[in-house]
């Protein structure tokens, strides 16, 4: 299937960014994310980071390292990406990289 959802919209990004605000479990990312960043690859390590940490395990990171890929590649993206949707990716990317202290 591979990607069928990006934040592109102010709207979904506004979402996105509320949901990165605080940590994001496992357990429940695949079903916040789908209608906002859905990815298989992206889907396929949070089940893996749940197996092996536990459904409690915060995903950001995850979240962050697809978005950044996305982001960086603006020009493969199947539709345009709003200016301003894409200024807020970009500080989410931001702020998950300022938030995560690794274990």
């Amino acid at each position: 299937m591979g990607t069928w959802n990006l934040p592109q919209t102010v709207q979904k990004a506004k979402k996105l960014q509320k949901l990165t605000s605080k940590p994001l479990p496992a357990k429940i990312a695949e079903d916040e994310l789908y209608d906002l960043l859905g990815d298989d690859d992206l889907f396929d390590q949070i089940l893996s980071e749940q197996e092996a940490c536990g459904d409690d395990a915060d995903v950001r990171f995850l979240v962050e390292t697809h978005l950044r890929n996305f982001l960086d590649n603006k020009e493969n993206a199947t539709k345009p990406w709003d200016k301003e949707a894409f200024k807020i990716c970009q500080n989410i990317c931001k702020s998950i990289e300022e938030s995560y202290i690794p274990y």
